[in-house]
Parts: structure tokens; C-alpha cells; sequence
């Protein structure tokens, strides 16, 4: 070939090259910005996206500056805020999304890069959000009742994981299993041992088991992990038969705290150095805050990573815990209720006209559920009733036991969708499930009951059901 030739060839292929990367710059250039992925802090399909869960929208070039929520839809419709940093938009939930739904997502098209350009068109993206789980304790008695020597059996109490409507998982066994706290993340176990309760924590990404490196040896109490935390509660109180009494009154109910990723064990104290100690705590679903009640019945705001001293909250007999976005406490003192604005500390009165004796309020995705039970002519009836928000003051009968006899709620979880209720069924004069031995409350089941077909849709053994995210 004539080297004339071969260079008119290789002038020509060059010229070509050069024009399309020209034409697809001049396409590119003209055509604005472009979405090129959706990313989610978790897998929607895999687990819950609750409120504060952020989704990333990384588009092909830098966006000029401004507030483009507008841009941004979901159906079904749900409640977000956004922030624009460079070639990204950041949106963060206000809500929890429903379970088992299709959500499509809709952007632009008046998103503008920094030349001005505008999308040429709506970008959507469709999710399938994944089927509610959840963890509970399947307690295994290990006495035959029908042999009259009560001979143990030497069963294992079980930690299971299911998915609605899959079989459930074991995930940890051990004969006395005190109580245990779970989330997507994390499951923590505390068991039983002669002078002191040990306490273990399941990592669920790698099913590693971990016991924890105590700092004070006793008994085991107010295990507490939130749905999005990495620090576990708890307290601690020895042994009273293998200590002095001073040195009891001393450390009873210390409170301690647990970091599930690096198994740091920390006691908290106020500034003084004092051990900050509980007799009940509670936290925000994000795991910042820390709701205890001390002996006196005084509740106080604690930091579980102990970075600032315990804030006075007031006197109250009990407390049903945060709202949705930890904003208030909803407290009672003997029939009344009160909400305690958590930015403000003003103090409001919450008027509940339900029937019975109120044993828990829990709040899923702005819906309020009352659990009650009412005691005629010796029999007990449980009722839950259903608010659409703080602010609806007409509660409605949810669910009954009606369907139950001789059975009474003894607790009651929402799904984080809130469409999902969880409720624990004891035998009457069975009010609560001890480690030790108890033939009547053998009995104790949970019902996972549809607040949308108005049907209970599972029904097995074992108690002190948690959602997961």
C-alpha cells in the first residue's frame, strides 16, 4: 500500500474520531444534566427504609446551586427533605416507607447544571420496598409438668429471625435467655448464670457472636438497643447475696453502655463522676438519646455515649417513650398523660378517652396505638385503639381480644410502617414471663395482626417481639 494512501486513511479515521467526539460532546453539552445512579444508605429490598434513611442522586456533571425538593417525587407520595452538594442531591426521608410496596421515583426535569443547561426529560427509577422482619425469644421451659418429679429436660430458649411469611432462623440458643434487643444490625442477648448474667452480641452482616467484656458483674436489666443505634443500655446490679450491702447500694442499677461495633464497654457518669443509675431507659430511634428513671421516679435525658451531663425532664410515674422523630415524650402520671416538647420542655396535657387500665402507647409512622385492658366480673378483656397522629384526639378500636378468651395483652409493637401490629397473648394471671419455670405462661403467644385487612395473618410461640428496620 502507498504510504500516501495509508496516511490519507489514517487522516480521514482521525478526522471522523475528532467529529464524534465533537458531535457526542455538543449532544452531552446540550443535553444538561443526567442521573446516573440512585443510591440508598440501605437495600430497600432487604430492609425497612424508616425516617432519616437518605437516598444519593448522583447525576454525569456539577449542578448549579438551589433547593430542587420540588424536582424530586415520590409515588406513593412520601415526606423528604433535600440538599444539592456539587454533582449529587441528597434526600432525606421523614417517614417510613410501606412494607411489600412498589415506589417509583420521579426527577427533574427543571434540574440545571452550572451552564444553565436543564434536563431534557423526567428520570425515574422504580424500588420494591421488602417484606417487615423481626426477631423474638422462643423460651423453651425444660420442665415436664406431666412427670410429678419435674425432671428438666435441659432445653435451649432460641433467638429466631423471620421474615414475613418465611420460616424463621435461629440465630443464637442458650438454656436461660433473660431478655434480648435487636435491629437490622445488631442482636444483643443477655443469660442467666448463677451469680452473674453474661451478655452477648450477634453482628448480623457476619453472623459473628461475640460475649462482651463486662465492667461490672451482676444481674442484667433494661437491655435497650434503638432501631438505627450502635450502642446498646443497660444495668447492672450485683449480686445481692454475694456482696456487702454497702458495696450493693453503691452499684445497684449502674447504668452501661455497649459499643456493638468495637465491643467498647463504657459506665456512664454525670460530670461529677457519679454512675448515673436507672430503673427503666428508653431511646430515640436514632440512638442519641437516652430516656432513664431513677428511684425517685425523675426521668432525665442521657447521652449513651456519655458526652454531655443528664438533663432534668421532670417527675412522672411512667413514660411511653419518643414520638416517631424524638421531638416529644409522652408521659403518665397515675390516669392522666402529659407530652413533654423535648425542644421547648414545655409540658401539655394528652387527654386518651379509652376503656381500661392503658398499659403502653407506641407510635408507627405517625399512627398512635393504645394498648388497654379492662377487668368485669373477674375476666379481663384487652382492646387496642388506633390515633392518626398527636393531635387526634378520638382513639378507635383497633383489635380485641375477643378472639382470645382468658387471654390478655401483655405487649404490643407497630410495624415501622405502622400497618403491622405485633401483639403478645398471655393466660390470664400470667402478667409476666420469668426466666424461671412457669407452667401458665407456657401458653404465651404473639399474633401479628393487618391493620389494613383487619386480620390477624400469624400466630406462633414466643414473645417480646421487635421489628427490624
Amino acid at each position: 500500500m502507498p504510504t500516501s494512501v495509508y496516511y490519507r486513511k489514517l487522516v480521514l479515521i482521525s478526522s471522523l474520531l475528532a467529529l464524534l467526539i465533537v458531535g457526542l460532546s455538543f449532544l452531552l453539552y446540550n443535553h444538561g444534566p443526567r442521573v446516573r445512579i440512585v443510591d440508598f444508605d440501605s437495600d430497600p429490598s432487604l430492609q425497612s427504609l424508616t425516617q432519616n434513611s437518605t437516598m444519593t442522586i448522583r447525576f454525569d456533571r456539577p449542578l448549579r446551586e438551589g433547593d430542587y425538593t420540588a424536582q424530586i417525587r415520590f409515588i406513593p407520595s412520601v415526606s423528604f427533605t433535600s440538599q444539592t452538594t456539587a454533582q449529587n442531591i441528597t434526600v432525606t426521608l421523614l417517614e417510613n416507607l410501606k412494607h411489600d410496596t412498589e415506589y417509583t421515583i420521579e426527577v427533574g426535569p427543571d434540574i440545571f447544571d452550572q451552564t444553565d443547561r436543564p434536563m431534557r426529560g423526567i428520570y425515574q427509577k422504580t424500588i420494591q420496598t421488602a417484606q417487615p422482619s423481626y426477631a423474638y425469644l422462643e423460651r423453651n421451659y425444660g420442665i415436664d409438668y406431666s412427670d410429678e418429679s419435674f425432671l428438666s429436660q435441659d432445653a435451649d430458649d432460641y433467638i429466631k429471625i423471620a421474615r414475613l411469611g418465611d420460616d424463621p432462623e435461629i440465630v443464637f440458643s442458650n438454656p436461660e435467655i433473660t431478655m434480648f434487643a435487636a435491629n437490622c444490625d445488631f442482636v444483643v442477648i443477655a443469660t442467666k448464670g448463677e451469680e452473674r448474667d453474661s451478655l452477648y452480641t450477634i453482628n448480623l452482616q457476619t453472623k459473628e457472636v461475640r460475649e462482651e467484656q463486662l465492667l461490672l458483674g451482676g444481674r442484667l436489666n433494661y437491655l435497650t438497643l434503638s432501631p438505627r443505634g450502635k450502642i446498646a443500655l443497660f444495668t447492672v446490679t450485683p449480686d445481692y447475696n454475694s456482696v456487702s450491702p454497702e458495696y450493693y447500694e453503691r452499684f445497684s442499677a449502674r447504668v452501661e453502655a455497649i459499643n456493638l461495633e468495637s465491643g467498647e464497654a463504657r459506665s456512664l457518669t454525670n460530670s461529677e463522676g457519679d454512675y448515673i443509675r436507672a430503673y427503666s431507659i428508653q431511646m430515640d430511634n436514632d440512638g442519641q438519646v437516652a430516656l432513664i428513671q431513677d428511684q425517685m421516679q425523675t426521668f432525665y435525658a442521657v447521652s449513651p455515649f456519655n458526652d454531655y451531663d443528664p438533663v432534668l425532664i421532670g417527675s412522672h410515674t411512667s413514660s411511653f417513650g419518643f414520638n416517631e422523630n424524638g421531638s416529644r415524650i409522652l408521659f403518665r402520671d397515675q390516669s392522666n398523660f402529659s407530652l413533654y416538647d423535648v425542644s421547648s420542655g414545655d409540658v401539655s396535657p394528652f387527654e386518651l378517652d379509652t376503656a381500661g387500665y392503658v398499659q403502653s402507647v407506641v407510635s408507627g409512622n405517625k399512627k398512635i396505638y393504645i394498648a388497654s385492658t379492662s377487668y368485669s366480673l373477674g375476666e379481663a378483656q384487652s382492646f387496642v385503639y388506633s390515633l392518626q397522629g398527636w393531635d387526634d384526639q378520638e382513639p378507635k378500636i383497633e383489635l380485641t381480644t375477643s378472639d382470645y378468651p382468658s387471654e390478655t395483652l401483655r405487649e404490643l409493637a407497630p410495624s415501622y410502617d405502622g400497618i403491622l401490629l405485633s401483639a403478645q397473648l398471655n393466660a390470664d394471671y400470667c402478667q409476666f414471663d420469668q426466666v424461671s419455670p412457669n407452667a401458665q405462661c407456657e401458653q404465651t403467644h404473639t399474633i401479628i395482626y393487618d391493620s389494613e385487612s383487619k386480620k390477624s395473618i400469624a400466630d406462633f410461640s414466643g414473645f417480646g417481639l421487635v421489628w427490624l428496620p
